[in-house]
């Protein structure tokens, strides 16, 4: 058996797959339809991806797993997650919505866990709308299409992601009120095995839920592990299951995003920031952020209050 090539989906190289992109702020990217689709044998996701099957439909494996997306139901593709084997029905017509990691934490901020519960635990990759819900996205992608050629508005980046928060929080209650309705799936597992898969749900997200609440993120795995009373390698292996992301991947990506929060809202200097994040010094801080976010946290700061 062959390795697959894997192609990454990023903002930087977005336009180069996909036709049709009508707005791209380098968070946040609005695509008409999917005429052309990448030519990759994977795709290996470095940005979400939700979609709205508006005709005909959409079949794709994500994460080695088939989801297939009827007329009236949203897709949701996780970065990190691998998308493989798509095949799309003549007729097909969509609505496409591409957020950086980054961006969907912040804005809906505690409320990434139910999207983790959904995609990761329940593997829930298809949400069905109603006509009225149908409806709703629709208004939301119209009033995103008007705004986002009034380029002169002064404000026009913060209008267009205030409009994209809205609707994530909308795409959120449509995900809890999924999740709440009972299910009619069976998985046919044995009852030890239903009863393994269970308990690694609970420590996945009971893992998330520490890092979404802890203060200090920015711990080694055996510093979580022992709070579950298991192994680090155990919660890498529930993590890699669940998520297909280790323990040391979500780490880094809740610290990441304290560090942004830290340089983009606060007045802190870089000493505090490190302090406060438990960095054993200015210096050990300024080579994780250079090391994982590319420039300096004083760069990354003054870049940021260019937007």
């Amino acid at each position: 058996m062959t390795d697959k090539h894997f192609t990454a989906l990023e903002f930087s190289s977005l336009e180069q797959f996909l036709s049709h992109v009508s707005y791209n702020d380098g968070d946040v990217a609005i695509i008409d339809s999917l005429q052309a689709l990448p030519a990759a044998e994977a795709l290996r996701m470095g940005i979400h991806a939700v979609l709205l099957c508006e005709k005909g439909q959409l079949q794709l494996d994500v994460n080695g797993e088939t989801a297939v997306a009827f007329e009236d139901e949203i897709l949701f593709c996780p970065a990190s997650g691998i998308v493989d084997n798509i095949i799309v029905s003549r007729n097909f017509q969509c609505k496409l919505l591409c957020l950086t990691d980054n961006i969907l934490k912040n804005f809906i901020l505690g409320n990434a866990q139910l999207l983790h519960k959904a995609v990761y635990v329940k593997r829930i990759n298809i949400i069905p709308l109603d006509h009225h819900a149908k409806q709703r996205f629709l208004n939301f992608y119209a009033l995103a299409r008007q705004e986002m050629t009034d380029t002169a508005q002064p404000y026009h980046k913060q209008m267009m992601q205030s409009l994209v928060q809205a609707f994530l929080y909308f795409l959120c209650g449509q995900v809890q009120k999924f999740l709440e309705k009972p299910s009619g799936r069976s998985d046919h597992l044995p009852n030890d095995e239903t009863t393994a898969a269970d308990y690694g749900e609970t420590l996945f997200l009971r893992f998330l839920d520490l890092l979404a609440n802890d203060e200090v993120k920015h711990h080694p795995v055996d510093y979580y592990a022992n709070k579950l009373c298991i192994t680090p390698k155990y919660l890498t292996i529930i993590c890699n299951r669940k998520s297909h992301k280790t323990a040391s991947d979500w780490i880094r990506d809740y610290t990441l995003d304290e560090v942004r929060y830290y340089l983009r809202n606060t007045d802190c200097t870089i000493k505090e920031i490190a302090s406060r994040m438990e960095f054993s010094s200015v210096q050990s801080f300024g080579k994780y952020v250079r090391q994982h976010m590319g420039v300096s946290p004083n760069n990354y700061r003054n870049r940021r209050k260019k937007f």
